[in-house]
Parts: C-alpha cells; sequence; structure tokens
C-alpha cells in the first residue's frame, strides 16, 4: 500500500512539473501527462508494481470523463444544432472515418481495428478547440458555433460508437449486435422514466448541502456505470448517461463545477497509464504510418471540413477557420483505443501509432492555430473554389448597391433598437449578421442584410465599407473590432464607428484606436436604472408603467426570435 503511495505521488509530482511547461508553451495538459507516463517507462521505473490499481483509477477517471461529457451535452442544444451542423458533422465523420478504414487496410490492421483508427482519425479535440476558442474571444464567432456544432455531434458518434463496439467484445458477431440495440433502447427507456419522474425532485432535496450534492452526483455516476456493466455494456456508457440524464436539470452546473476537480486528478491518471503502456521499441516501424495518418487529420480533414461548409453556403474564412481548429485527433480517440485495447480489438503497436498521431497533430495543429489569420490570407485565394458560385457571385452583385449607408454589425439583443432608430429615421443601412435565423427575420421585414462574420475582410469589402458613412458594431470582440478599426483607418479614414466592448480596459483600447464611441452594455444598463429610479422616486408606483412596458417589448422580441 505504501508503495502505491509513493508511486502515485511521484507521477503527480512528475506530471506537475511537465503540466506546468506544457503550459508555457500554450499546449494541453493531456499531453503533459502522456509524456509522464513515457518518462517513467524510459528511466525504467517500477511504477507498475500494483498496476491493477492505476488501472482502476484511470477506469474512473473515464467514467467521470464522460459524466461530465453527458452532463454538458444538453438536449436543447442537441436538437439545436441544425441541419448544417448535422450534415457538415455528418458528412466529416463519414468521410474521415472510410479514408482511415482505407489506410488501416493499407498498414495491415485487421477489418475491426481499421474502423477504430477510422474513427479515432475522424473526432477533434472538444476540450482543447473549446479552450482556444475562449482564449481569443472566438466561441461566438460564426466559425467558433460551427465548430462547437461539429464537435457536439462527433461527441454522440464516440458514444454511439463506444456502444456499438462494445457488443463485439472480443468475439461478438451480427446477433449480439441486435441484442446490444435493443437491450441499448430498453435500458435508455428506463433512463427516461428516471431521469422524468425521479431525478429533478431527489437532487433538489440534495441541493440543500453542496456536499451532498456532490456525494450524490458520484453515487448516482457509479450507480448507472455499475448498472451498465451488468447490462453487458461499459462502464464509461453508463457513466455518460449517468451525466446526460442530468443534462436538463438547473443543477447541472453546479454539479459539473464541484465533478470537475475530481475528474481531472483521475484522468490524469489515465493518459499517465496510457504513457507507461505505449510501446515505442519499434518505432521506426510506426514512422510512416504516424506520418501518413497524420497528413490525414492536418491536411485532408480540414479539406474535407472547408468542402462541407461551403456546401451549406457558408464563406471560405468560415470554412477554413472551421477546418483548421479541427485539425487534430481527440482525448475521445485515445478513450476509444484503449477500450479497443481492452477487449483485444487493438494491439500495443496500434495504440501506440494512434497516441503518436495525437501527440503530433495537437502540438502541430496549436501552432498552426496560433497563425490562423496570416494562413488564411495566404490561402484564402486558393480556397475560393469550396464556396458555393451562389456566394461567389454575391460579391459582384451586392457591393455597388450601398452608398452614404450605416452598416450595422449583429441585430440581436442591441442591434434590434438600431433597426428600429434607422428604418423610423430613413437612414440608409445594411445589417452583417452570421445567425440564420435573425436573417431570416430579416429578410421577412424586407430589411437589406447579409449573412457573414464581421472577421472577414471579403464580407466588408461587400458592404461597401468605402462609402459608408457609419459602421456599429454590437459585437463585443475585441479582436475583431480592432481588426475592423484597422481596415476602416485604411480604406475609410472618416468613417464613424461605434463599437461594443464587454470590459472597461477594452473600450480603453478601442477608443487608443480611433473608435469615436463604445458601448458597454452593463455600465448603459446601470445609467438607464438609475434614470429610471430619479425619475419615479416620488412616486415609485409609476414603476409598474415602465414595467408593463418593458414587458410588451419583450414579448415583441419574443415573438420575432429574439431570445437574447
Amino acid at each position: 500500500m505504501q508503495s502505491v503511495f509513493f508511486e502515485i505521488g511521484f507521477i503527480v509530482v512528475l506530471a506537475t512539473f511537465l503540466g506546468a511547461i506544457s503550459r508555457r508553451f500554450r499546449q494541453p495538459l493531456f499531453l503533459a501527462y502522456l509524456a509522464t507516463g513515457m518518462i517513467v517507462k524510459a528511466l525504467g521505473l517500477n511504477v507498475l508494481s500494483d498496476g491493477e490499481t492505476l488501472s482502476i483509477l484511470a477506469e474512473f477517471g473515464i467514467a467521470f470523463l464522460l459524466f461530465i461529457v453527458g452532463l454538458e451535452l444538453n438536449p436543447k442544444e442537441i436538437k439545436e444544432m441544425g441541419k448544417p451542423a448535422l450534415i457538415i458533422g455528418g458528412g466529416e465523420v463519414l468521410a474521415v472515418t472510410v479514408l482511415g478504414i482505407i489506410l488501416g487496410r493499407f498498414l495491415g490492421f485487421s477489418p475491426t481495428a481499421a474502423v477504430y483508427l477510422g474513427l479515432a482519425l475522424s473526432f477533434s479535440s472538444t476540450i482543447i478547440v473549446v479552450k482556444l476558442l475562449s482564449e481569443k474571444g472566438e466561441i461566438n464567432a460564426l466559425y467558433g458555433r460551427i465548430s462547437v456544432g461539429i464537435l457536439l455531434f462527433q461527441d454522440l458518434v464516440a458514444i454511439v460508437a463506444l456502444i456499438l463496439l462494445s457488443s463485439f467484445g472480443s468475439g461478438g458477431n451480427i446477433i449480439r449486435l441486435v441484442l446490444t440495440i435493443i437491450k441499448t433502447l430498453v435500458f435508455l427507456l428506463i433512463l427516461r422514466l428516471v431521469a422524468r419522474d425521479f431525478l429533478p425532485a431527489f437532487f433538489k432535496r440534495l441541493s440543500v448541502d453542496g456536499e451532498l450534492l456532490f456525494v450524490g452526483s458520484i453515487a448516482w455516476c457509479l450507480v448507472l456505470a455499475g448498472a451498465a456493466k451488468l447490462m453487458g455494456f461499459s462502464l464509461e456508457i453508463g457513466a455518460f448517461l449517468g451525466g446526460l440524464t442530468l443534462a436538463a436539470t438547473s443543477f447541472r452546473f453546479q454539479i459539473g463545477a464541484k465533478i470537475k476537480p475530481l475528474r481531472n486528478f483521475f484522468i490524469l491518471i489515465f493518459f499517465v497509464v496510457l504513457g507507461l503502456e505505449a510501446n515505442f521499441a519499434h518505432l521506426s516501424q510506426l514512422l510512416l504510418p504516424t506520418a501518413l495518418c497524420v497528413l490525414v487529420v492536418l491536411i485532408l480533414k480540414p479539406i474535407i471540413i472547408m468542402a462541407l461548409i461551403g456546401s451549406q453556403g457558408y464563406r471560405k474564412r468560415s470554412g477554413f477557420l472551421a477546418g483548421l481548429y479541427l485539425s487534430q485527433i481527440s482525448e475521445f480517440s485515445l478513450v476509444l483505443v484503449a477500450w479497443g485495447a481492452s477487449v483485444g480489438h487493438l494491439n500495443k503497436d496500434q495504440v501506440s501509432l494512434i497516441t503518436l498521431v495525437a501527440i503530433l497533430s495537437i502540438t502541430i495543429s496549436s501552432l498552426f492555430i496560433s497563425k490562423d489569420r496570416k494562413l488564411y490570407e495566404k490561402l484564402r485565394h486558393p480556397l475560393s473554389f469550396l464556396e458555393r458560385e451562389k456566394v461567389r457571385k454575391e460579391r459582384i452583385k451586392v457591393s455597388p448597391e450601398y452608398i452614404d449607408h450605416v452598416i450595422l454589425i449583429g441585430c440581436h439583443r442591441m442591434g434590434i433598437d438600431f433597426w428600429h432608430a434607422l428604418k423610423e429615421n430613413n437612414i440608409p443601412f445594411v445589417v452583417l449578421d452570421f445567425d440564420p435565423k435573425i436573417i431570416k427575420n430579416l429578410e421577412k421585414e424586407d430589411v437589406p442584410c447579409i449573412f457573414g462574420d464581421m472577421g472577414d475582410p471579403e464580407i466588408l469589402e461587400l458592404l461597401n465599407l468605402a462609402k459608408a458613412k457609419m459602421v456599429i458594431s454590437t459585437v463585443a470582440d475585441l479582436h475583431d473590432n480592432l481588426e475592423l478599426l484597422e481596415i476602416v483607418g485604411k480604406i475609410n479614414p472618416g468613417l464613424v464607428t461605434i463599437l461594443t466592448a464587454s470590459q472597461i480596459s477594452e473600450a480603453l483600447k478601442l477608443y487608443q484606436q480611433g473608435a469615436n464611441y463604445v458601448i458597454l452594455p452593463h455600465l448603459l444598463g446601470g445609467h438607464i436604472v438609475a434614470d429610471l429610479l430619479e425619475k419615479h422616486w416620488q412616486d415609485l408606483g409609476k414603476l409598474n408603467e415602465s414595467r408593463a412596458a418593458h414587458i410588451k417589448e419583450l414579448l415583441e422580441r419574443k415573438e420575432l426570435g429574439y431570445e437574447g
């Protein structure tokens, strides 16, 4: 027991040191954890004296990871993904999986092992992509939303793949697959009834005490993991479904916040064990297969994503950036591979190959992503073939229509007020928005509008920025607003710019770069409420008039489809 304590202690200390180095170079932590396992193995340290203990801890890591994935996979969000996300996500997974299977067979993999390879190459890392998009403040940009939609679809496919592949075990057949599907449907039906009739009330009682909610959530995760195992599924599937049943409750964020630190520790152990078990003794034999797999992930997968995004009417910039951000394989790929190895579908060399592909694709794609704008500028002309003909012709057709006009960027929340004000005062204007629902609503109202992202310089050309009188951006994205000011300075220095920021420091930066006025929504909200109190302080009953007017305005916006 003492030996296990020291072994895990040493692993955690080394992982912390390597994690700090990884963070310094802006790489994901799980690469540091993989490296920890490889270094321990290379040094010949006997940290697997109780390998069973480490393997059990690693299983807990995957169970908690999938519990959190299920918890964050809100069924409402799945419904809202929309047809484009399903077509792009489904097309990408299908095309890359087929490419991976062909490559696997070429490399001598068995048919089953080739399927694992194909699926592993098709998934992209939710953790890495969401983190990078959040750091750059691009999570709500058009390409960011497309990327997250694709990742959501991939997560669903990964879970389905785990269920189907687990039905074969080490000697399954088609009858076993059919039985697994039937058992899955029965299990899901039971869970749906429990989630609807029992869980909300049960977790409401637990929520009065944060510690009790934490323990109850872990208990629910472990109960479902155990139930899934008894029904012939993997523990991981049960843990995922445990999270999914809580995803629609009001406690999902509180539960997730409490469980994530625990998950992070066990995930560390999982990736260390994966690093320990990776076999690079035949590294020279892995070089060609690794190079081919990395080529599929870094080059062919982004091209497939770009083509699919272009086929849905999006512009090449959105396709390029989404493809670039998704050009790595996922932590889910490694989970899938670990499962495949545990049931005898994959050998150690195949696991090592996919682990090496993960390390290289994540490292190289992170470097590419840091230069995303520069890469796009160099490649934007050759990428035109990935756009629909209709989109390319739109450039020629629309630009001359706008002269001495206002460009309104974003017609959601604040934007709707600007739209009404411009319309009432007969001021010529054009709206730019990347939300298809908003564009549909504007088209119904015969409002001149263009679907696109303000970060795309070609869109700004289309809006005839050179002859505009004013640009109003309701998008609180510092990077895009600074880029807009730079373009305005080159094309139309006299243009009046009204921009939006979410923080005072960002507003000051925009003023320094020449913005005429910067909107800070929270400050404006405070000013409006303060004015309201000052106006009605002597007769607070009049607040009801303001309340009635506000409710009326909110209902009108809701009718038009504006929920924000």
